[in-house]
């Protein structure tokens, strides 16, 4: 009895303990981690172990022998037997920016995009936390945003609804924090889009036609030659617009405006790419329907 009112004595004292990176007494306990959190900063303070029984002696029952007591194991639920600090031998910062670390990738990997970020996520973690920009927010929010970043600095933007919704976070608070990564870098990521991933994602994102992906990059190819042999500038509407004369060529029945909204690119810029594309065939976008690559390639 009297060790387990020392263990409910330990964890009492760790409610109020102080953290060392910001000095806050307020913290909270993550149970799937077995971490004590600061609530301000996110620091990992302790690292708690639990175990599910204790053994007890039992003095209420003889044997037949007239010998007193026996071992019982009892289950004695929340009760912890060690708080221990630095298990790995990490610093408590380091353990925090680990957990970060393996939170922000856990995010990242749930999104199935086919490419690693593994080392840049590692390298601006680390580096946001320690200059304190991830201060006052939820691990899940400063993953969440980070990764939102990350994808648009590696032009492969991902509509921060779907970044979010891993783990239901707020979208206002994710994007003041992307505001303050921004802020920290002095700009903002650049958007030169992986073009293979855009025209897939948006294209599948508009049909079912599991053909319709590779179509479009048929048609893509060959409009950039044309473009590329007549020095003609269409700018990051591209791939766009090559969805939008895809779907005409093939009847998909697909409008530049429903094109529009899977895409980070406004309606009329899809427009002027598509006029700057077909410029060179002498085609207009409403004869396309029912022509082929082959046919059009006739008209050069």
């Amino acid at each position: 009895m009297g060790g387990i009112l020392l263990l409910m004595k330990i964890n009492l004292g760790l409610i109020g303990m102080k953290c060392d990176e910001c000095g806050s007494r307020d913290s909270s306990f993550d149970e799937r981690m077995g971490e004590r959190i600061c609530n301000e900063c996110g620091l990992v303070m302790v690292q708690e172990v639990f175990e599910e029984t204790v053994r007890v002696t039992d003095n209420s029952s003889k044997d037949n022998w007239g010998n007193l007591g026996s071992d019982t194991n009892v289950n004695v639920p929340g009760i912890r037997t060690q708080v221990v600090r630095n298990m790995t031998g990490l610093s408590n910062t380091e353990t925090t920016i680990t957990r970060g670390v393996a939170m922000t990738r856990m995010v990242f990997s749930s999104l199935h995009l086919g490419f690693d970020l593994s080392d840049r996520i590692f390298e601006t973690y680390s580096e946001l936390y320690r200059k304190n920009i991830f201060k006052s927010n939820k691990i899940e929010e400063r993953a969440t945003a980070l990764v939102y970043y990350l994808l648009r600095e590696n032009g492969t933007p991902v509509p921060m609804e779907t970044v979010c919704s891993e783990f239901s976070v707020n979208r206002k608070v994710v994007n003041k924090l992307v505001r303050r990564i921004v802020r920290h870098y002095g700009r903002r990521p650049d958007l030169n889009y992986r073009v293979d991933y855009e025209m897939r994602r948006c294209a599948e994102a508009l049909t079912k036609n599991p053909e319709f992906p590779h179509l479009c990059m048929e048609t893509l190819n060959f409009l950039n030659k044309v473009c590329e042999a007549h020095k003609i500038n269409v700018g990051k509407a591209h791939p766009y617009a090559a969805i939008c004369i895809t779907s005409r060529m093939h009847n998909m029945g697909l409008t530049v405006e429903g094109v529009a909204n899977e895409a980070p690119i406004h309606a009329d810029s899809i427009s002027m790419a598509m006029r700057k594309m077909l410029s060179p065939l002498d085609v207009r976008y409403t004869d396309l329907k029912g022509k082929t690559i082959r046919e059009m390639e006739k008209l050069l």
